[in-house]
Formats: structure tokens, sequence, C-alpha cells
């Protein structure tokens, strides 16, 4: 699959998230009940989502750390398994997968290719926003990679 990769700049932007480390078969039942649970407290607290749901991954050997959640209000909902994050400023590669989920790292590799291509360096975790459900027959992720430099 051929990715538009589009090098954009990034607002703070603060998200409500529920954060874990999990095994790669333990991502999606993790998504669901981490976005269940961030829904619930901003709901408490009457807040809304601003953006699209997201998970931002980083290795951890054979695991993810992984937090899912909405981007939001600067408003606190802190409690429980919920806390509050900042998505950062800055510089950042971007692009859209269409399909299925287990395709995605073709995604990831372009990013890679073009920001080493293109004398960046990653600056930061990247993150996923869905635009459809899971159920979708072609959802679409929007993959957000913050970077710095120029080689």
């Amino acid at each position: 699959m051929d990715y538009d990769i589009e090098l954009t700049t990034l607002n703070d932007q603060a998200a409500a998230v529920v954060h874990g480390e999990v095994a790669p078969d333990e991502i999606g039942p993790f998504i669901g009940q981490g976005l269940e649970k961030v829904s619930a407290a901003l709901s408490l607290v009457g807040a809304f989502p601003v953006g699209p749901p997201f998970a931002r991954y980083d290795m951890l050997g054979d695991r993810f750390a992984i937090d899912v959640g909405f981007p939001c209000g600067a408003s606190g909902v802190d409690g429980g398994d919920v806390r509050m994050t900042q998505l950062p400023a800055g510089l950042a590669a971007r692009t859209m997968h269409v399909g299925s989920y287990r395709a995605i790292a073709g995604a990831y590799a372009a990013l890679e290719q073009w920001i080493r291509d293109n004398g960046y360096q990653p600056a930061g975790m990247p993150w996923e926003s869905y635009l459809d459900g899971p159920d979708a027959e072609k959802p679409r992720t929007v993959i957000t990679w913050p970077v710095e430099g120029r080689g």
C-alpha cells in the first residue's frame, strides 16, 4: 500500500487516558476497555472528547506500553485508572492507514522511511487516531509521529 505522508505542526492537546502494559494480542481488548473507562470518567465531570479516540504506543521488549483515550479540554479527570496527559506540540509526520489493523505495520514502516529520508528523527511516541470503529469494513487510522531536527 502506498502512503501519503505529510509534515504538520501540532499544538499541545490535553488528553484523558488509561495506561497499561500489554502483549500484542491484548491490545484490542485493552483499547476497548480503556475507551469505555475514559468515556465514563469524562461524562462524570461533564467533559467531552474534542477529537477521535487514540492509542499511543511504546515497545517494551515483547510488550507494549500503551496510553488509550481521547483528546479533551484541560480540566482534570484524574481518578481511578484515568489520568490526564498531553499530546505534544511541534512537528510531526502523519499518514492515514485504510484497512485492517493487522496490516498497519506498513504505515509505520513508510513513516519511518520518510522521517529518515527527509532528515528528521523521531521525537516521541507515535499514536494512532481511530476515525472509524473496529467494525468498519475498512477502518481509517491516522498515525502521527512527532519528529525533530533536519539533518
